[in-house]
């Protein structure tokens, strides 16, 4: 009886710990001073971007932020801001750390970056890889997902450059829109 007592416990804690923390990735809504779900007039007012010429679809339209190098992740530098809006709302902010060459204290860069969420919105769930992912070299896909906005973290394999050195590409972090994601999934689906 004693023990069962102690695991209800523990697991009332660590549940609560988790919902406060999905609470927070919630509240959040986004990154930096970015939030899901705002126009792409609102953005512009925020940051100065450049719209890409590549066609995700007929509603959709992806922008690249110009003066990356006032944006950090947890203090360290950034190789680009990709916002992905459908139909003129923000769906998904992509943020990539700089490629770096490989080394361990570049490596406990991203170990730094994971440990920094995990704290903020708890563990990262690891999820398969589709073939998609595979085909652009991502090695691991991991989740944490709350209610409005899933934050989906993607590690990548060592890409080899000249003189035998080996870079590696900087983790992506992609904050997702729960509401907008599940609009598009319910207008694919003839409003099912």
């Amino acid at each position: 009886m004693r023990y069962t007592t102690i695991i209800v416990i523990i697991l009332t804690v660590s549940l609560s710990f988790k919902a406060k923390s999905q609470q927070t990735l919630d509240e959040k809504n986004g990154f930096n001073k970015f939030q899901l779900g705002a126009s792409i007039k609102d953005i512009k007012k925020l940051v100065k971007v450049n719209k890409s010429s590549f066609k995700d679809g007929k509603y959709y339209e992806r922008y690249f932020v110009n003066d990356i190098e006032e944006y950090k992740l947890f203090g360290y530098d950034l190789g680009s801001i990709q916002f992905i809006f459908y139909k003129e709302r923000l769906l998904e902010i992509i943020v990539q750390l700089k490629d770096q060459e490989f080394s361990s204290a570049n490596v406990s860069i991203n170990d730094d970056i994971t440990e920094n969420i995990e704290k903020q919105y708890g563990k990262f769930v690891t999820f398969p890889l589709t073939s998609r992912d595979k085909a652009n070299a991502v090695i691991r896909k991991d989740k944490i997902i709350g209610s409005k906005l899933e934050l989906h973290r993607y590690i990548y394999a060592l890409t080899r450059t000249g003189n035998f050195s080996s870079l590696i590409k900087g983790d992506t972090y992609s904050f997702i829109s729960i509401p907008i994601n599940e609009q598009i999934n319910k207008e694919d689906n003839g409003g099912l």
